[in-house]
C-alpha cells in the first residue's frame, strides 16, 4: 500500500501500522509529508538513542523510542536494537 493511501485511511478514522525497516531519509520524508509528522520527531527517529523515551510534539503526535534485546544462544551475547513508533492522528 502506498504511504499516501495509508495516510488516507487514518484520515477516515482508520488505523494504520506502517512498518519500515531501516528507512532512508527520503522514505521518512514521504511518511512525514503524508502523515503530517513534526520535523523534529522524524529527525529524532533517525537518531540512535541510549535510553527509551516518549516525546510529545505539536499536532497531537507522540514519538516513542523503545529498546529491544535478544539473546543469541550461539554467541552467548545480547543483541540490542531500537524501534521508533509514531502515535497520533492525521489532520
Amino acid at each position: 500500500m502506498p504511504v499516501e493511501e495509508a495516510a488516507g485511511c487514518c484520515a477516515e478514522d482508520g488505523f494504520v501500522w506502517l512498518g519500515l525497516f531501516e528507512p532512508s531519509p527520503e522514505e521518512l520524508e514521504r511518511v512525514q509529508y503524508a502523515f503530517g509528522l513534526h520535523e523534529l520527531a522524524v529527525e529524532d527517529a533517525q537518531t540512535f538513542h541510549l535510553r527509551p523515551k516518549i516525546e510529545r510534539y505539536d499536532g497531537g503526535f507522540e514519538l516513542a523510542i523503545l529498546r529491544t534485546a535478544r539473546y543469541d544462544d550461539e554467541r552467548e551475547e545480547i543483541d540490542t536494537g531500537e524501534i521508533s513508533i509514531f502515535l497520533g492522528r492525521t489532520s
